[in-house]
């Protein structure tokens, strides 16, 4: 607080130019140290070339055989895990397809099941609004009928 206070405008002014070429300084170092170390660790390309002296030794065959080999076998590791793999995910996938199958039956049944249900249901209720509509009809006769008594009566 005693800082803000002694400092001037113009003071504060130079103090954050100062900051800010400081950072930027730091950036641009930080960039050139980027590139020099891009241009130090750059992989130069290399070329093998066999001599024709290793090529010429007696155990050169030999070990091209036993490369050659070893190559074959791995291939045919690699086969059989692929094999072996494609035959687990065909069986689990043949698995999953007939639960989707057996779900899917399921879901349909209970489909139709709560359809039987809601169909028994509208049959009750258009046969329970037919007698509602009967019995207002003869709550109807009825009230006339006392009217006309009541008339009749009051008549007399």
């Amino acid at each position: 607080m005693m800082l803000a206070q002694t400092t001037t405008t113009g003071e504060a002014l130079q103090i954050g130019l100062w900051v800010i070429a400081a950072t930027a300084v730091l950036q641009a170092l930080g960039a050139a140290m980027g590139i020099a170390k891009f241009f130090i660790n750059r992989a130069e390309k290399r070329q093998v070339m066999i001599s024709p002296e290793v090529v010429g030794r007696p155990d050169f065959d030999a070990h091209v055989s036993e490369n050659r080999h070893q190559h074959e076998n791995l291939f045919s590791k690699l086969g059989g895990m692929e094999r072996g793999i494609n035959g687990y995910l065909n069986s689990e996938l043949k698995t999953l397809r007939e639960e989707r199958r057996e779900d899917t039956r399921a879901l349909h049944q209970e489909v139709n099941d709560v359809a039987k249900k809601v169909s028994g249901l509208e049959a009750a209720n258009a046969l329970q609004n037919q007698r509602l509509a009967e019995i207002n009809a003869k709550l109807d006769r009825v009230i006339e009928r006392q009217g006309q008594k009541r008339e009749s009566l009051n008549a007399a």
